[in-house]
């Protein structure tokens, strides 16, 4: 690993960004998934955090909805202007 690593800096630093954002991407996804595995067997957290982040991407598309009626009203009132 360390050979690759010298070598992707050797040729220029962009790649040993992307090389490194990469390794970082998979270690994360194995942590994630180790998480879950762990969690779900002591009580079920990963359920848990799972309906938080349901909770929050509705409470977003609700504020969405919210946000485009009010645009839709004054869309309206602005061609009864005119």
């Amino acid at each position: 690993m360390r050979d690759t690593v010298e070598s992707i800096a050797g040729k220029n630093a962009k790649a040993m960004m992307n090389y490194t954002q990469n390794l970082a991407r998979q270690n994360m996804e194995v942590f994630r998934q180790s998480m879950k595995m762990f969690s779900s067997a002591y009580g079920g957290q990963s359920n848990r955090e799972e309906s938080d982040q349901r909770d929050e991407h509705t409470g977003r598309e609700t504020e969405l909805e919210a946000i485009q009626k009010q645009i839709d009203a004054l869309q309206d009132r602005l061609k009864s202007l005119k």
